[in-house]
Parts: C-alpha cells; structure tokens; sequence
C-alpha cells in the first residue's frame, strides 16, 4: 500500500482505508498477515493502530 511518510490527510486517509480492506479479507480468511514499512518509519504502525481501532469499533 502506498503511503507517504508526509503527514498530509488524504494521503493518510487512502493507505489507511486500503489497509484497513486487506486486513479484514485476511482476517476473515484466517490469513497470518506481516505489516511492514520499507524504509522503517511510522506507516506500519500507524496501519495496524487505524485497523485495531476499526476492527474492535474503538475511539479515540
């Protein structure tokens, strides 16, 4: 998924929306699923933070 390492809220928005898809399908299929990010900054975490608070109906 691509995401910028730039904070600019549309951006985020899209990768964390796509993110958000390709863990549910995983999920709902028992898939293991490794989040990652290239370079080793902060878009894998902030991908799993968003898919755990819109899996589990959390608020923030």
């Amino acid at each position: 998924i691509p995401m910028r390492d730039i904070v600019e809220e549309v951006d985020v928005r899209k990768g964390v929306r796509e993110a958000c898809s390709i863990l549910d399908d995983a999920r709902l299929h028992s898939s293991p699923t490794y989040v990652h990010c290239k370079v080793g900054k902060s878009r894998s975490v902030t991908a799993v933070i968003a898919y755990l608070i819109h899996a589990n109906h959390w608020t923030l």
